[in-house]
């Protein structure tokens, strides 16, 4: 009759568990990290190209435009071209 150390064995099976769970446990915490990073990434770049397009058009709440346009001159032949050639009286 053969006889095994069973506390031996007890211990070795608890190192194999342990080593699988803090394993797997270390490639959760190291995902986690990486898609943390890429997402505040992500988020900086997209609030860097927000205030660009801020500077590059502000915003117009307050600014009224509808009546500027109301005052403007309107383009005739004659602004576009310069000095046009008037409409002569002569047939």
């Amino acid at each position: 009759m053969e006889v095994w150390d069973v506390g031996a064995c007890v211990v070795r099976l608890w190192s194999h568990l342990v080593d699988l769970v803090s394993h797997e446990l270390l490639c959760l915490v190291v995902c986690f990290r990486l898609l943390e990073f890429l997402l505040l990434w992500l988020v900086r770049d997209w609030l860097s190209l927000l205030s660009r397009v801020r500077k590059a058009h502000p915003p117009t709440l307050f600014r009224v435009s509808s009546v500027g346009r109301l005052c403007q001159p309107k383009c005739t032949a004659g602004s576009l071209f310069g000095n046009a050639a008037e409409p002569s009286d002569a047939i």
